[in-house]
């Protein structure tokens, strides 16, 4: 993972750490050094090599999580549609709500009996087992925030920095993917 030239220099740093860190005799202060050492290592790695996923596997864990690659516009807005749709279907008969709105996500779970002060996944997560909406809620919520922070599978495009991936452009909700 590490470039053949920087090998050798963090390795020598690797092993001084250890060395100091065998002066210190042990204990909660070495063991979080040790793991701070190793965080470190592997940020340094990371960022000199990237992430070591090729496009056609991570297109595959995107298509699993976030549905089919839209053929265009029209196609994008539709499986936006069907996404939504299987959080609304286990709502209150006639409640229509944007999903992506916090206030009428609130307004909707109040009408299926769920008053929460907010939205927020932590807080909805004790209502998880009680309630289909709220579980199809969540579910939906970890397929948006994928597909915004990534794009669809469609829009990745090869980067030598990630090893991999990188979205090409704004997500369905106009936000930059990471």
């Amino acid at each position: 993972m590490c470039r053949s030239s920087a090998r050798p220099r963090r390795l020598r740093a690797a092993r001084l750490q250890l060395a100091l860190l065998a002066e210190q005799g042990g204990g909660a202060r070495v063991s979080t050094a040790r793991s701070e050492s190793t965080a470190e290592l592997l940020c340094a790695e990371l960022s000199a090599d990237g992430l070591p996923v090729g496009r056609t596997a991570a297109e595959g864990l995107l298509a699993e999580i976030i549905g089919p690659r839209p053929r265009g516009p029209a196609d994008a807005a539709a499986i936006r549609a069907a996404r939504d749709a299987q959080v609304l279907r286990h709502a209150p008969d006639g409640s229509v709500a944007d999903l992506r709105s916090p206030a009428q996500v609130k307004s909707l779970l109040a009408s299926a009996g769920i008053d929460v002060p907010d939205t927020r996944a932590w807080r909805l997560e004790e209502f998880r087992d009680r309630s289909p909406l709220v579980a199809a809620l969540l579910e939906w919520r970890k397929a948006e925030r994928i597909t915004t922070t990534y794009g669809t599978p469609g829009s990745m495009s090869t980067s030598a920095r990630t090893g991999g991936c990188a979205a090409r452009g704004p997500g369905p909700t106009g936000r930059r993917g990471a």
